[in-house]
């Protein structure tokens, strides 16, 4: 985890920064619970501010892990369980990066549908297990970047609230 830190601070798009990110695949289970908002957080800003597909998919792909991590604390649940500190973590805590050059939600459709794409067996089981999980910060990202541009109120017809582009916001 400290590499993923260091790398995390120098900001810099190379393989060393998804090794360290890909480590965090690795982590225990009380670690990554006891870091869960910070890795959280972290994970997603760089969805939102790096411009390797590689980059994006790696911090995506080890969210995804990282949540499994936290669920198997508690015990493997079944697919339809939710894991009530991850809801916990997305419902109360979770901000999407503020400012930054992708909307979170669409990056994470990409990278949802191209970590299917990948037919990794591994990853893609976690990615089923949790997908409850990526679903509510997708909702949440697109919730928050709605209440930021006044796009609530019900005079802002719904169709003209996002792009006809996967998640793609209008102005």
């Amino acid at each position: 985890m400290n590499e993923f830190f260091i790398h995390y601070d120098q900001n810099l798009e190379n393989d060393a920064y998804r090794i360290a990110i890909n480590g965090l695949r690795l982590l225990s289970s009380p670690i990554a619970t006891k870091w869960s908002f910070v890795l959280i957080n972290s994970l997603t800003r760089i969805m939102c501010s790096q411009e390797s597909p590689l980059t994006v998919a790696a911090a995506f792909q080890s969210l995804m892990f990282v949540a499994d991590s936290i669920s198997r604390l508690g015990g493997i649940k079944p697919i339809s369980e939710r894991n009530m500190m991850l809801v916990s973590l997305v419902h109360q805590f979770f901000e999407p990066p503020p400012a930054s050059k992708k909307l979170l939600h669409d990056v994470m459709i990409s990278a949802f549908v191209g970590t299917l794409q990948q037919k990794n067996a591994e990853v893609s089981e976690i990615l089923v297990r949790h997908s409850w999980f990526a679903f509510d910060i997708i909702i949440k990202s697109m919730q928050i970047i709605l209440q930021r541009n006044n796009m609530l109120d019900e005079s802002v017809p719904r169709s003209t609230r996002f792009c006809e582009e996967t998640g793609g916001v209008s102005y």
